[in-house]
């Protein structure tokens, strides 16, 4: 049981971290978009991407937490 609370809490970690890079990619993503330095289409499609894999890492993160 101990074992399983500590590989939990470490999942856990880990998770929130993943979530917290992808939200900072986010942020450098619409500042790219800002400076011009992609299209507005290439913003769309990357920004679909990431809030997809945000989506997938908090249901996950959820998930865990419940059990």
């Amino acid at each position: 049981m101990l074992m399983t609370m500590s590989l939990t809490k470490n999942t856990d970690h880990e998770l929130n971290e993943a979530i917290n890079d992808i939200e900072d990619y986010i942020e450098w993503l619409n500042e790219d978009l800002f400076q011009g330095e992609i299209t507005q289409e290439e913003y769309d499609v990357m920004l679909e991407n990431y809030n997809g894999t945000l989506s997938h890492l908090r249901y996950v993160l959820d998930n865990i937490k419940t059990k």
